[in-house]
This record gives structure tokens, sequence and C-alpha cells, in this order.
């Protein structure tokens, strides 16, 4: 999740959701903060797949992020309005 490509981080952001991957919440919570919108949104969208409080967390801080997509996967994976 530290790839200098963004392509990279994104698949991986995928990966850990799709395979819910605890240990990747730290990873993603700071994917969250990416310059690419892209990989901003699928780091939440995974957040979404896993099961853990820890993630609900980062879901909820996402709620506050400057990116409308973010705002808007977090709020979707957390059962709320956009």
């Amino acid at each position: 999740m530290k790839d200098p490509a963004a392509d990279v981080r994104q698949r991986a952001a995928e990966l850990a959701g799709e395979r819910s991957l605890v240990a990747a919440i730290p990873g993603l919570r700071r994917l969250i903060d990416d310059p690419r919108s892209d990989v901003r949104e699928a780091a939440t969208e995974a957040l979404g797949h896993i099961a853990d409080p820890a993630a609900r967390q980062a879901l909820q801080a996402a709620l506050q992020s400057h990116d409308p997509k973010v705002r808007r996967a977090a709020a979707e994976a957390l059962g709320q309005d956009p």
C-alpha cells in the first residue's frame, strides 16, 4: 500500500477489502488521505468490507474527508444516506 504507483495502491486496497484483511486496516486508513481520489475511494470501500471496530472508526473519520467520493463511500459502508 506504499507503492509509488497509484494503480498498485488502489489494487492493494481492493484486494484487502475483498479478503476482509483486518491487518490491512492501518494501511487503508493512510490511503484515505492518498493524493489520488480513486485510491482514497478504493480504501474507503475496502474498509466497508472489513467487520472490525477499527475499520468502523476509520469510516467514521472518513465522513469528514474533503473528498465527496470518500464521504459517500464511508456513508454507504456505515449504512447512512450519503
